[in-house]
């Protein structure tokens, strides 16, 4: 809730309903006490994730926000991933829907949470870690598609006999980080897509080989972390080494991973920071043949 979305808030080609950084924060600040009782207790939420558990990263975000607008004071939690049309003739369905019970309205939000790495030199183009994901092809999806499943009649007779109405009010929800090139000024780069918010969250890429070569400047003032993918959503802390890897290690373990692996790698790097180790840079290192 606390981070900037991936999208700006009003700005063409996808010019549609969104959930505003403004709502986030309210909601955010307006459950501080909350978030705090659940850092000291988190069965309520441990118990909610363990009834939908799932190796997928967009489900378990879809699920933690789930869990958000269960525990609002003034929503009402009506669906989670509500089919339209039947086995083997499905229409989509709705990521999540919920009534805001200020003015008895029905909101219906379409989440995701992406990782788009920039390719290209001229014609810049948006890659998920899996080539063949991309900003382009997501936000047309969600846009011109699953925002627009309300308008069908299918969808409307749905909504009328589960809720007793079938006029909503449909969001996206998409949060995410741009990786840009490290070579590059991944931390200061303007080349963003138009619908890209300013404020969006970044980090930087690059191939296998590259990174070797950064690291053989070594620096002991850092070490590194490969994140479980379900851990990518939050700024990492780590208190203790035992996780952690110096330049060496790292490098041992990329020429191992590559020599099997394709897929690419999320790494955070760490420094030592009032003796914890504070996340101050990720990126993913991707295979030499990489997006191909």
């Amino acid at each position: 809730m606390a981070s900037p979305s991936l999208l700006a808030q009003s700005q063409t080609p996808y010019v549609g309903e969104k959930v505003s950084d403004e709502w986030c924060g309210n909601i955010y600040q307006q459950n501080l006490d909350w978030l705090s009782q659940l850092d000291n207790d988190p069965t309520p939420l441990l118990q909610w994730l363990e009834q939908k558990e799932s190796p997928l990263l967009g489900l378990y975000f879809e699920s933690l926000l789930a869990f958000w607008i269960k525990h609002l004071p003034d929503t009402e939690l009506l669906a989670q991933n509500l089919v339209v049309g039947q086995p083997g003739l499905q229409m989509g369905e709705f990521d999540l829907l919920f009534k805001d019970c200020t003015c008895d309205q029905i909101i219906h939000w379409e989440m995701a949470v992406k990782f788009y790495l920039r390719y290209g030199a001229t014609d810049y183009q948006w890659l998920g870690p899996n080539p063949r994901d991309s900003l382009q092809r997501k936000l047309n999806k969600v846009f011109n598609q699953q925002l627009r499943l309300s308008e069908h009649a299918q969808a409307q007779q749905l909504l009328q006999a589960q809720f007793g109405q079938n006029q909503v009010v449909s969001q996206a929800f998409i949060k995410g980080y741009l990786f840009y090139p490290y070579a590059g000024d991944w931390q200061t780069s303007k080349d963003i897509p138009a619908a890209v918010s300013p404020q969006h969250l970044r980090g930087w890429w690059c191939r296998h080989d590259a990174l070797a070569a950064r690291l053989n400047q070594k620096d002991s003032a850092r070490c590194w972390l490969l994140p479980p993918r379900l851990e990518w959503l939050a700024p990492v802390v780590v208190m203790g080494n035992q996780e952690l890897m110096d330049d060496d290690a790292l490098l041992k373990h990329l020429v191992t991973y590559f020599a099997e692996h394709y897929q690419a790698l999320m790494l955070v790097e760490l420094k030592n920071v009032a003796g914890m180790w504070q996340e101050i840079s990720r990126g993913f290192v991707v295979n030499q043949q990489w997006p191909h």
